[in-house]
């Protein structure tokens, strides 16, 4: 068995959460940050603030598994809980969705927590697990999380960016986004001498912005991809690892863990 461990992501939202359980949808909701999730495990991120315009008005893929075969996609939200902190990062409380995949001859199981402490107040961690339940040994090429598509306004530029890999181009870390823009941010060596920088990438209109990133105490080779189609509504970004050699995982163990997560909206004055 392999056991896989893929870089601490955090998530930033506001002060204490709010968890609301109907029969559609879970919604997660803290100062002006709102996080749903259907039944799919699909999710979508919004603000509360009058001041606000919408940052995507349907559910997304945000997290998946890109395998030899198949990608992950629909899970059957099968279980929510919710249970206070006290550890070492303080109190708080954690919320933990659970889903099954709908997939034939499959049996995948998609975990995500999320954390949020009162000592860290716009701070959420999450954590995102998936365990192979079925019969099938399954080989892994890439796994995805906080895959957004965010939409633009009528703003010129459309938007403006933090992007922190580095390069022997030395480029401008704060860029505008026109439609046609794209870069693939990557965390590792990107020339003999050059490689890494801040993993964070922040995506701001003039009524607020998304950013993601990983918290990981050491490097990871992950990218963080900003790319602005030129025939989409808004740009996408992620956090993505390929690996060099297909990850197993094994039938009947939770051989693959996917951490932590960072996820940051605010709104600008």
């Amino acid at each position: 068995m392999r056991t896989i461990i893929i870089p601490k992501l955090i998530f930033l939202i506001a002060l204490t959460g709010l968890l609301v359980s109907c029969k559609k949808d879970l919604v997660i909701r803290s100062g002006d940050l709102q996080i749903e999730f259907d039944k799919q495990m699909f999710s979508r991120v919004n603000s509360l603030s009058s001041q606000t315009l919408p940052f995507m008005e349907s559910y997304q893929l945000t997290e998946y598994l890109e395998t030899k075969n198949f990608t992950t996609k629909d899970f059957r939200m099968e279980k929510t809980s919710k249970k206070v902190l006290n550890d070492s990062l303080g109190q708080g409380e954690e919320i933990i969705l659970r889903g099954r995949s709908g997939l034939k001859d499959m049996d995948i199981v998609k975990e995500i927590s999320v954390k949020i402490y009162d000592a860290f107040p716009g701070l959420a961690i999450f954590n995102v697990r998936y365990i192979n339940c079925g019969k099938k040994d399954l080989l892994v090429n890439r796994w995805v999380n906080h895959q957004y598509q965010i939409l633009a306004q009528a703003d010129t530029p459309a938007f403006y960016s933090f992007q922190g890999s580095s390069t022997d181009a030395r480029a401008d870390w704060v860029l505008p986004l026109s439609p046609g823009f794209y870069k693939e941010n990557y965390m590792g060596m990107n020339q003999s001498d050059y490689g890494g920088g801040i993993p964070v990438t922040d995506i701001w209109r003039k009524d607020g912005g998304i950013a993601i990133g990983h918290l990981d105490l050491v490097p990871r080779e992950v990218s963080l991809p900003v790319d602005y189609d030129k025939y989409a509504d808004g740009v996408k970004i992620g956090i993505t690892y390929r690996y060099s050699d297909p990850a197993e995982l094994k039938a009947g163990y939770p051989s693959y863990l996917s951490d932590f997560r960072f996820h940051a909206q605010r709104r600008l004055l």
